[in-house]
């Protein structure tokens, strides 16, 4: 009887609360297939680079790329320099001709295929601030509700110049890993029998690369001088399967001005700090674009003048004491014997792969082995065999 008038007292709740609440759908039409730009100006041969793209729908996955824009940067000494478009939407300078001079001040101009034209305010490109060290140093860390042993990659960071004081990174991790069942050859399932490759052919070993996502955002404000030390850029537990073989890190660091450090932290609120009634209401953030064509149509985006340096950093396997477990991500890996073929064509064709032969003393084959292809192709996870050209 008790359980039933808990049931009921939550049902009542329950109808209570739909009773008060109403949906609510904004009409925002001003923002509807709104312009987004995305601008850079890096300091040195970091070149220009420019994504434009349309503002979309939460069921959609990706923007409308903008196509076949007229993309212009200028400098305030009187030179401009068009952008070349790459790929769809995506826009950027030869760095063999122009580059990134600090003190300069430069403006974005575009005009889109549909007669739009956009205009940046004037920004002065920042000195870049020195990379001081990198340090991966291994230790335990809390990650959230777990205390976990892994690798924090440490920055120290050192400018010359005392207005350099705002910082925005971005890295991408490389890593090599193995699959534990590499496949000799490939099944024909024609000829119902297998294949056997030359071993440098088989796909055992990949490189599979990842971009951050997250907005890391540094400054030293109120310091006595402009040095950031033991700044946490990023932490890898060893759970995971980066650290098991060799990884590498490119780091991006941009030396911001005040205006894009602060349009950078209204971002990060509204994109990493909501989730909560209590949370701030997302507003419109205020870039620093305006549409010459018709002012009162909104554009999206921010367009910025960086300071620019980057470096990478390995870590092999040896670089770390033995008794730090570092999994392969294979534990569950199975081998499965078959000893027809006709069994091995039906595991292949279930979406397996043919791994290797079961032989006798006298070296004939009397059965096959398979694993999935999880397990014995490193390119299911989205990954390459082609060795990075930065690879070592």
């Amino acid at each position: 009887m008790l359980m039933r008038k808990k049931y009921l007292l939550g049902c009542l709740i329950l109808v209570l609360i739909g009773s008060c609440v109403e949906p609510f759908n904004p009409d925002i039409p001003n923002f509807q297939n709104a312009l987004v730009v995305e601008g850079q100006m890096l300091e040195g041969k970091g070149g220009a680079r420019v994504i434009l793209s349309r503002s979309f729908g939460f069921d959609e996955t990706e923007p409308p790329y903008v196509k076949g824009a007229t993309v212009v940067i200028r400098n305030d000494q009187g030179q401009e320099h068009r952008l070349t478009e790459w790929q769809d939407g995506h826009y950027r300078s030869d760095t063999n001709v122009w580059v990134g001079v600090p003190g300069l001040s430069y403006q974005l101009f575009l005009e889109t295929p549909q007669g739009e034209r956009v205009e940046s305010a004037w920004e002065p490109l920042q000195a870049s601030a020195q990379l001081e060290d990198i340090r991966p140093t291994f230790e335990m860390a809390l990650t959230g509700f777990d205390t976990l042993y892994g690798m924090k990659v440490y920055l120290d960071i050192a400018s010359e110049n005392q207005d350099g004081r705002f910082y925005r990174w971005e890295f991408e991790e490389t890593w090599m890993f193995r699959v534990p069942f590499p496949t000799r050859g490939y099944w024909d399932t024609d000829i119902v029998d297998a294949v056997f490759v030359e071993p440098d052919s088989i796909p055992r070993t990949c490189f599979i690369s990842e971009k951050s996502t997250d907005i890391l955002l540094g400054d030293t404000e109120g310091l006595s001088e402009p040095r950031l030390e033991n700044f946490p850029l990023h932490y890898i537990t060893t759970e995971d399967d980066r650290l098991k073989l060799k990884y590498s890190m490119l780091i991006k660091q941009y030396t911001l001005s005040d205006e894009t450090y602060n349009f950078w932290t209204q971002l990060k609120e509204v994109n990493q700090d909501l989730g909560t009634l209590f949370d701030p209401i997302p507003s419109e953030l205020a870039g620093n674009l305006t549409n010459l064509t018709n002012a009162d149509l909104p554009v999206l985006g921010y367009f910025s003048a960086d300071g620019y340096t980057e470096q990478r950093i390995f870590i092999d396997r040896i670089d770390f004491t033995s008794e730090i477990v570092v999994p392969t991500g294979y534990e569950t890996c199975t081998i499965n014997s078959f000893f027809s073929k006709d069994e091995m064509q039906r595991y292949v064709l279930a979406g397996n792969n043919w791994v290797g032969a079961i032989t006798d003393f006298f070296g004939n084959i009397v059965g096959y082995t398979g694993a999935t292809k999880s397990c014995s192709d490193c390119r299911t996870r989205g990954a390459t065999i082609t060795k990075p050209k930065f690879w070592p």
